[in-house]
């Protein structure tokens, strides 16, 4: 009797791992050089960066694949190339693509990951317009050509695209306090912003959000 009872919770045990929800991560790099060089993920435990998964590049690829136990975010970068910008993914049930090109990343393949890089494509879209910006003033000011007014136009046209930025941020907050992208925007953005936008996100913060940041 023993023995089948200690069967029995076994494959109770065996089913209850098998029926947890997976996540597949297939990634790829552009850039040979990334060739036997190591992407590490890595998911803040207890307020640590804990490494979850180091992996080599292999002929452009790389893949690693969990359960889902909860869905949370995980930092990835290279530990061989300054040269990557680290991003984020999240951790949810489904196949999700990692592909890197010219060290920059983009996310997808389920919704959340796909939400988040519709965000970061748009914020980097006005942050791409102010680096332009700059270099054209830039290259006036090696021409000995720029002018006061042509100053005064660089600062205003730059903080009209933080303020896109900012709004675009807030927005995107709010629409996603119930999951984890509305907690993603507080951690990466909340102590950057002043304190008039600080407050409106106090506004809509949740008690999870607030307990994350110490509010």
């Amino acid at each position: 009797m023993k023995k089948i009872v200690f069967l029995t919770l076994a494959v109770i045990a065996f089913c209850s791992c098998s029926n947890k929800e997976k996540y597949t991560v297939e990634g790829s790099v552009n850039d040979p050089a990334y060739n036997n060089r190591k992407i590490v993920s890595k998911q803040i435990a207890n307020n640590e960066a804990v490494a979850i998964d180091t992996l080599l590049v292999e002929s452009g690829k790389f893949s690693f694949k969990g359960a889902v136990d909860s869905i949370v975010l995980r930092n990835v970068y290279s530990t061989d190339s300054v040269a990557l910008v680290p991003f984020v993914y999240i951790v949810e049930k489904g196949a999700i693509t990692i592909d890197i090109v010219d060290n920059v990343a983009k996310i997808g393949g389920t919704p959340l990951n796909d939400k988040l890089q519709t965000f970061n494509d748009k914020f980097m879209a006005t942050t791409k317009k102010g680096q332009e910006l700059i270099a054209e003033y830039i290259k006036k000011q090696e021409a000995g050509t720029a002018t006061p007014e042509d100053e005064t136009a660089l600062r205003e046209s730059l903080s009209g695209l933080a303020g896109e930025n900012t709004a675009m941020m807030v927005r995107f907050a709010r629409e996603n306090t119930d999951n984890i992208l509305g907690e993603y925007c507080f951690t990466t953005y909340y102590f950057r912003v002043d304190s008039q936008t600080k407050e409106e996100m106090d506004s809509f913060a949740t008690p999870k959000i607030k307990a994350l940041l110490n509010l």
